[in-house]
């Protein structure tokens, strides 16, 4: 049986519907609402329409807008309503909205709207397939949202992050989906906001099964080829481009990570067109096989005449070289069977997307694993010479532009498209032209960062990236303000070695120095969003990872490979720059931070006290930490019951220090010190490394801090420090009743289930974790929900976990629920004393 013939793309293209992803509803604001969409055709200019309610009554409507042509078959574009800022009435907290868009252009699609046949389906001729984007049960007969409520009480927010289709157990994403359903007919009870905090797509990590459907996608939408560098035109197709030859072209030719394991770089995506195709896949099933008995099975991406996958060629300088691949098939199938969960989740993740107002940011996967992770991958890597590498990168940058950037600054001149020289008008030339040379370069101009080898940064010396696409953004509500970072594409890489500044001097200056002056009024909080955790996980940062630093400069230096051992990604890796992180948060008293990035989930949180002589105020902060929607494994959930043991020994992590007054190569910036239950002191050296001094109820008068050019810092404690801050690790302290464990009998569950569904959960969640674990630090698939409370002038964030431990669905449902529960009490007016050492 040939599987393209009777079940690919090809087969089935025209009977899929006009919209094969989206709607996804972008940014979201009283003057303005952005949906992103994607089309199989191009009916005309498309119009964007908000109502009131279940009204007929416009509110606002959008511009006829265009199209982007991406390929012969693909079209995309944000369209965004907007209500003029001096003469219209912006749109109200409290009410539910809906919104539908019209094509009023080309037969056989003149007059139509997301409601008629043939647009969202092909299959219901009464009402069009619009119950797959909203919620008809809740008498919602379009997609709906509403806006951030007036009281911050009210207010309601998701965030996620790490979405592998092939890892973990259930894709925790779909999930959202329940979250808004149970509260779509209330404007305040509803989800306000979903912040997803990067690694939207896994592209260095792609299952086989996956890139196969990619790639016959890819000849039925795209109409042009790219012929990427250093890859022999042959080979575009078998045997060295096809699924899992590609980890040693990814190694040796584009000069990039290939992950914990050798393998995971075997399907890594490449091809620009790739990279879009495969955001269709992990946010809409239209282009998936609706039947799981219609999946590619082994024999037919792996057939037996390709004589593979025992031997595998590529050409480096058409030097021909062998690469040994051994595939079990029951790897395949494992894979498959670990993506096919996600797929029959997709119909709820593109219901939700679609009512939801969604704000996005990059990390590493979203391009490639180690994206920029130290100055000698990144020399590497944008070597000039370097052209596979760089086109790599280039093309994912682009892609997450369009199908995840635009959509946050939809405004953004970039993203115009009645210009010529804008991302979206440039790659739409590929399909007229073809991705020649010239296309190629002007899109590089405009993504590739340029290196500057003669940088500064909090005092030393290095190398910085500037000059590329501008990834962060920044937000006002009426009650709080968004401040996004980008702290992939500006790092800046100190040359004496050691963890990267996540974000330059000047880069820390325009995302969040001048982003968090002049708050409007009435706004309460920052609402900050770093893909990896600012305020990270104790015993990996500050234990186990200079641990590893010291054992591979002494023993290991010449037999291990750096990267492989040594994750520079943490913040706290970088000490002067973390310290002016922190600093610099200290503007504004309360900040919420919410990140991804490490594939468990935790909350902390920070009181940072700044005492000088011209200067005395408290800020607080909390970090909300939420990873993976879909990627645990036995590692994570053994490193979160584990260290959320250590940490519950610890606690609460005091630190106080002072800017160092000579500030020259080879000190550090900043001097701090670390006391942890008084039982011992520390100061970190500028190269990340500890230096400990046992202590008692008392220290000495004075103390030394030795950096690494011998030098000695003396610090007087009785004279004190210029700041201080706590940091304290949130403990899920509920009794077992509380988190929902079920007191019934024991049945056979899951073939007999308890009546009560709640107790269904709460009977499988207790045969599964013990109710001990993951009270500190969750290592399952999750999201996390914050809510907040106002208490006088303090602020009480709550972040509550949902997970479970499997991915089984049970009536359409998940097995789902916020087991863990965590909160934070912000208030930089209280009585708490100055943590001294």
């Amino acid at each position: 049986m040939n599987w393209k013939q009777n079940n690919g793309l090809a087969s089935r293209i025209n009977n899929l519907p006009l919209v094969i992803a989206g709607p996804i509803l972008r940014r979201t604001e009283p003057f303005s609402v952005s949906v992103w969409i994607a089309l199989r055709a191009n009916p005309g200019n498309i119009i964007l329409k908000i109502f009131e309610g279940n009204g007929n009554v416009v509110v606002v409507e959008s511009e006829p807008t265009s199209l982007i042509k991406l390929g012969d078959s693909l079209y995309v574009s944000v369209i965004t309503a907007k209500i003029d800022f001096t003469t219209g009435v912006p749109l109200s907290e409290g009410v539910i909205y809906q919104y539908d868009i019209q094509f009023p252009g080309v037969d056989p699609w003149s007059g139509t709207t997301l409601k008629s046949v043939g647009i969202l389906s092909k299959q219901d001729a009464a009402i069009g397939g619009i119950n797959l984007i909203a919620y008809l049960d809740k008498g919602q007969d379009r997609p709906s949202f509403s806006l951030p409520p007036s009281s911050v009480n009210d207010l309601r927010i998701v965030h996620a992050s790490c979405r592998k289709p092939h890892g973990g157990d259930l894709d925790a994403m779909a999930a959202i989906d329940i979250l808004i359903k149970e509260s779509a007919a209330s404007a305040n009870s509803r989800p306000h906001q979903l912040y997803l905090t990067g690694d939207q797509i896994y592209a260095d990590d792609v299952a086989d099964v996956l890139l196969y459907l990619i790639q016959d996608a890819e000849s039925v939408l795209i109409g042009w080829q790219e012929a990427l560098p250093l890859i022999e035109p042959s080979d575009n197709i078998r045997p060295g481009f096809r699924a899992d030859a590609r980890n040693n072209i990814i190694k040796d030719l584009a000069k990039l990570s290939v992950g914990d394991e050798p393998e995971s770089s075997k399907s890594h995506l490449m091809k620009l067109s790739e990279f879009y195709l495969m955001y269709l896949f992990v946010w809409s099933p239209v282009l998936w096989n609706e039947q799981e008995s219609s999946f590619p099975m082994w024999e037919d991406v792996f057939p037996p005449s390709d004589g593979l996958p025992v031997v595998q060629a590529y050409y480096l300088n058409k030097e021909a070289s062998q690469i040994w691949v051994y595939k079990e098939k029951s790897d395949f199938i494992a894979e498959t069977s670990a993506v096919m969960t996600m797929w029959e989740s997709l119909s709820m993740v593109r219901r939700a997307i679609a009512n939801v107002p969604c704000y996005m940011i990059c990390d590493d996967h979203d391009v490639t694993d180690d994206w920029y992770i130290d100055g000698q991958w990144t020399e590497t890597v944008l070597d000039e010479e370097n052209l596979l590498g760089r086109r790599i990168i280039q093309n994912a940058i682009s892609a997450y532009a369009i199908f995840q950037d635009w959509g946050n600054v939809p405004n953004e001149t970039q993203y115009g498209v009645n210009q010529n020289n804008t991302l979206p008008k440039i790659l739409e030339s590929i399909s007229a032209n073809g991705y020649i040379q010239s296309i190629a370069d002007s899109i590089g101009t405009m993504i590739i960062p340029t290196i500057n080898r003669d940088a500064s940064s909090y005092g030393l010396q290095g190398i910085e990236l500037e000059n590329s696409i501008i990834l962060s953004y920044r937000i006002d509500f009426n009650n709080f303000r968004v401040v996004v970072l980008d702290s992939r594409t500006r790092r800046f890489f100190p040359n004496i070695g050691g963890g990267p500044a996540l974000l330059s001097q000047r880069a820390l200056n325009d995302q969040l120095t001048l982003n968090l002056q002049n708050m409007l009024p009435d706004q309460e909080f920052v609402l900050l969003i770093a893909p990896a955790p600012i305020i990270g996980h104790t015993i990996w940062e500050d234990s186990l990872q200079p641990y590893l630093v010291d054992i591979q400069s002494i023993t290991f230096k010449s037999l291990i490979d750096r990267s492989r051992i040594i994750d520079w990604e943490a913040w706290s890796f970088n000490k002067n720059c973390f310290e002016e992180v922190l600093s610099t948060l200290a503007i504004v008293e309360k900040v919420i931070i919410l990140s991804g990035d490490v594939h468990f989930s935790f909350t902390a949180e920070c009181k940072y006290w700044i005492k000088s002589q011209t200067e005395n105020r408290v800020s607080s902060f909390a970090q909300l930490t939420s990873s993976s929607l879909k990627n645990s494994n036995s590692k994570t959930k053994d490193f979160a019951s584990e260290s959320g043991n250590a940490l519950d020994i610890i606690k609460t992590l005091a630190q106080f220090g002072h800017p160092n007054a000579l500030p020259t190569e080879g000190y550090a910036r900043y001097v701090v010190g670390s006391k942890i239950n008084s039982r011992f002191m520390q100061f970190r050296d500028l190269d990340g490394s500890w230096s400990n001094f046992a202590t008692s109820e008392s220290l000495p008068s004075t103390y030394s801090f030795f950096a690494q050019n011998s030098q000695t810092h003396r610090v007087d404690p009785v004279i004190g420090f210029d700041f201080a801050y706590s940091l304290f690790f949130k403990n899920d302290a509920r009794s077992a009743d509380a988190r929902g464990i079920y007191t019934g009998a024991a049945n056979s569950y899951p073939y007999t289930l308890p009546s009560d569904y709640i107790q269904t959960l709460a009977y499988h969640h207790s045969r599964e974790t013990k109710w001990s674990d993951y009270t500190i630090a969750v290592g399952m698939d999750c999201l996390g929900e914050v809510t907040m409370q106002t208490v006088g002038n303090a602020l009480e964030v709550t972040h509550a976990l949902w997970y479970s431990k499997d991915g089984v669905y049970h009536d359409q449902d998940f097995v789902i629920q916020p087991y863990t529960v965590h909160v934070c009490f912000l208030n930089p007016n209280d009585n708490d004393e100055t943590p001294n050492p």
